[in-house]
């Protein structure tokens, strides 16, 4: 599987710089994760590899760019890409400007954002991902892909993981990298300070949909924007019963069938 480098910065010249500004002004009310945005990068990303796995990489980045990756595989195989959008959505949101062409070229786009429903979880008006780039968000909601569902906070805050289900996944599993994965997650890290904390399974959703979208019981068909007004609804995904122009009609997932969940997750950490 080839590993493509992503965009390195939101489409908004000075959106890193906004962030910790944003977040102080809203105190006890936000997150204080930036993400990427509140590292400098590496110089050289082979030598924190090294620092940070204590070997050197087998697979480096093929030479291209993200979204000229997207394009070249879409116009190889139109109508058969689906993509999974489990982070901001700056380098389809990239792909999609270079080559409009592409959009109906798409299968589906499958999405871990927003918080159409609900409270954001980085400010009150936004989930992360959304938040994190909301111009290329909107440019997403706003593009006539054949299907777009999203697996917001509506559906992602239903869906706990506590220290004991952790653990049972971390022990079915066989696979030594992976347990090692576990083990440096946030979620360990978080579970290792207390043990009755919760976390949240999140992206998990989309890939166990992808393997089996019978999971969905409850789902919602509504148009929908991001706000890309800088302020304090700023990355806020909106709703709309009724299309004021320019929207597109999307599919937000407010329900999952749990136990088949996670049968699915269960059933690739068993699999060969």
């Amino acid at each position: 599987m080839p590993v493509v480098a992503g965009a390195m910065h939101p489409l908004r010249s000075d959106r890193i710089a906004l962030m910790a500004q944003e977040v102080a002004s809203l105190g006890d009310e936000a997150d204080v994760w930036l993400g990427s945005g509140g590292y400098n990068g590496p110089a050289d990303w082979e030598s924190f590899y090294v620092s940070k796995y204590n070997q050197k990489p087998t697979i480096v980045p093929i030479e291209t760019s993200s979204a000229d990756f997207i394009i070249d595989q879409v116009k190889k195989n139109p109508h058969q890409i689906t993509i999974a959008a489990i982070g901001p959505c700056t380098n389809l949101a990239l792909a999609v400007q270079k080559a409009p062409e592409i959009i109906p070229l798409i299968k589906r786009v499958v999405y871990m954002g927003g918080a159409f429903y609900c409270d954001g979880n980085i400010t009150p008006a936004s989930e992360f991902n959304t938040w994190f780039d909301p111009e290329a968000a909107d440019i997403m909601m706003k593009s006539a892909f054949n299907e777009q569902l999203f697996f917001g906070l509506d559906v992602c805050n239903t869906m706990e993981l506590s220290t004991e289900k952790f653990d049972e996944l971390r022990s079915i599993t066989k696979w030594e990298g992976y347990q090692a994965i576990m083990d440096d997650s946030a979620a360990a890290a978080v579970f290792s300070e207390d043990a009755n904390a919760k976390w949240w399974v999140w992206d998990l959703l989309v890939a166990a949909y992808l393997i089996d979208p019978t999971i969905v019981t409850h789902s919602v068909n509504t148009y929908v924007r991001t706000e890309t007004e800088f302020g304090p609804e700023y990355g806020r995904t909106i709703p709309s019963a009724d299309n004021p122009g320019g929207l597109q009609k999307v599919e937000i997932v407010l329900g999952v069938d749990v136990s088949r969940f996670w049968e699915v997750v269960e059933s690739g950490l068993v699999g060969d």
